[in-house]
């Protein structure tokens, strides 16, 4: 008997350690998912064809590219130092931020921090980690990550890199204009479809964001390219807006008065407006809201000038088949494909939606099985391939 319970001690004793064994290896797999490992942290943040420097005009660090460019080439892929999964709450994200190694924590707390809320809570550094974490966060597949390089790129509502965000959880930098050594590599902040939106919102969505700044890039202290109103006159030209003014027709130069343009610019605001809250009619009133501005003899938004306009063409032409006329369909779908490829030089997948909508539209044609098939796949494609970029 004491033979047999001695055995049987002893086989517990081996299970409760094998389950022990087992939970550490399991709880250490579940951190390294979030966390990049402190032997891999050299090779991380190692990399030599761009270079952190000051900024001359106080904006803090700037990332700079050391060798050329060209529009699709892939500038660097970095792994993220911190990784905070989607659903995570504040408070066990802070838990986690003070549970990292010293050398990321160290890392993480050279980046700039954003200010501070009542909210944030002890992460083992005051917070700090927790507001590094709220102004350099990037997208990424898993969450939202924290990269001691990419992090370092400023903003730019005309960018000339993007973010792509990697199925093992890296995050990569993507040229998509032509760069010379030494040029500022620029990402924006805000998502595609603001970024087609004018200079007053795309301002307002950075300033009350985790970023707090007014945005002064060159794209900002330009005319507003998306506020294109057309002539009443010779209907040709446009009218752009000058601050408190506005610029004669392109075409004809006659003048227009600046509080008739303002409030032919607010009219059809709020008519785009109702397709908020249309409901069932979503496709009926987005079709009369592109016939109106299409026949209009008035000011109106100008086709391929003004984001009113634009997202009139998106709201027409991704209207379900059947709805509307497929030539219709496709020309709005044209429309919205040349206002971004104007606002967004050197975005090879800045077309995918208009595809999409395009190919949308010719569905609705009675084509045979095999080829709506195609049809389908192919929208399919371009519409993962739009989400990315224009938040389809």
């Amino acid at each position: 008997r004491r033979q047999n319970g001695r055995r049987k001690a002893s086989w517990k004793l081996r299970r409760s350690e094998v389950a022990t064994s087992s939970c550490l290896v399991a709880l250490a797999r579940r951190r390294s998912r979030y966390v990049t490992p402190e032997e891999d942290f050299e090779v991380a943040v190692s990399y030599t064809d761009v270079k952190v420097e000051d900024t001359q005009d106080g904006r803090g660090k700037c990332l700079v590219t050391l060798r050329p460019l060209q529009p699709g080439e892939l500038i660097l892929s970095e792994k993220p130092l911190f990784l905070r999964p989607q659903g995570w709450s504040q408070r066990r994200v802070a838990m986690q931020l003070g549970r990292l190694p010293w050398p990321i924590r160290s890392r993480m707390l050279e980046l700039a921090e954003a200010p501070i809320d009542s909210k944030d809570q002890d992460d083992g550094a005051g917070g700090a980690l927790l507001r590094v974490l709220r102004a350099n966060g990037l997208q990424s597949l898993q969450g939202t990550s924290v990269c001691h390089v990419i992090s370092r790129a400023n903003h730019s509502c005309r960018p000339n890199a993007t973010l792509r965000p990697e199925v093992s959880g890296a995050i990569s930098l993507v040229a998509v204009t032509e760069l010379e050594a030494g040029d500022e590599i620029l990402i924006s902040y805000l998502s595609g479809e603001d970024l087609l939106r004018p200079t007053w919102v795309r301002r307002k969505e950075l300033q009350r964001g985790p970023w707090k700044f007014r945005c002064e890039c060159p794209r900002c202290q330009a005319i507003d390219d998306t506020r294109g109103m057309q002539c009443d006159r010779c209907g040709r030209g446009y009218h752009w807006p000058l601050g408190e003014t506005w610029s004669p027709c392109s075409e004809c130069k006659a003048e227009a008065k600046a509080a008739d343009l303002e409030e032919a610019e607010r009219f059809w605001h709020r008519e785009l407006s109702q397709l908020d809250r249309a409901g069932d009619l979503y496709d009926s009133i987005a079709e009369r809201l592109y016939d109106a501005m299409a026949g209009s003899s008035e000011l109106r938004p100008a086709a391929g000038r003004h984001w009113v306009h634009a997202f009139a063409c998106r709201a027409c032409a991704s209207a379900r088949p059947g709805r509307l006329a497929p030539l219709k369909a496709a020309r709005a779908a044209r429309q919205l494909a040349a206002f971004v490829k104007r606002l967004r030089p050197g975005y090879s997948t800045a077309h995918a939606e208009a595809l999409l909508l395009r190919a949308t539209a010719f569905a609705g044609k009675r084509l045979k099985p095999r080829a709506r098939l195609l049809m389908n796949f192919w929208s399919q494609r371009a519409l993962q391939e739009a989400e990315p970029l224009l938040g389809a």
